[in-house]
């Protein structure tokens, strides 16, 4: 854990040089900004993590309203600064800046999927009306994903376009099994 901690703050150590080395006016321009949201969504699906084994565990008096909440104020957070910027044409991202953004995408996923798995797992200590949201939650980072995939990742971050393939289809796997599993009309209560 501490390994991928310190390869992440490399990784953004790195980025934020990149950003700052004068670089302007091209595709590199959207590299912070994509960047940032990929920590927001690693960071945030650990966040929610969290607060779903607390749940699960009965500590620190978590109720499944704030999980969702968690969960809800990361995902529906998607950044204007990434969705108004020009997409990156192919070949204008370097190879370190890709490799860095692929790394975070790749750590963002793992989270994701290990969240999704904790919908799974644990879907029954969500309402109907919790179920349907976190679904439509999943609906919207099922659409992020697509859309930073295809804009991005298959176009200019060809450095690592076969890893962010797989990454992206474990997303689209995770996401299908935990909407599967949060189904509200299989909920209890």
């Amino acid at each position: 854990m501490q390994f991928k901690n310190i390869a992440l703050a490399t990784c953004m150590a790195l980025s934020a040089s990149v950003a700052a080395s004068g670089v302007s006016e091209n595709a590199t321009d959207i590299a912070p900004s994509v960047q940032k949201r990929l920590v927001q969504l690693d960071l945030g699906y650990k966040k929610t993590g969290l607060y779903l084994n607390a749940l699960v565990d009965d500590a620190g008096n978590l109720t499944s309203s704030a999980v969702v909440q968690s969960y809800l104020s990361i995902v529906s957070d998607e950044s204007d600064d990434v969705t108004n910027k020009t997409q990156p044409a192919a070949g204008t991202i370097p190879d370190t800046t890709q490799l860095i953004l692929c790394q975070s995408y790749h750590s963002m996923a793992l989270s994701g999927i290990e969240l999704n798995a904790g919908f799974v797992n644990h879907a029954n200590y969500f309402n109907k009306t919790e179920r349907a949201q976190v679904r439509r939650g999943l609906m919207a980072v099922n659409d992020e994903t697509n859309k930073f995939f295809s804009d991005v990742g298959k176009k200019s971050l060809t450095y690592c376009e076969d890893a962010l393939s797989l990454d992206n289809q474990a997303i689209h796997t995770s996401i299908r099994d935990a909407a599967r599993a949060l189904d509200p009309s299989k909920a209890a209560f």
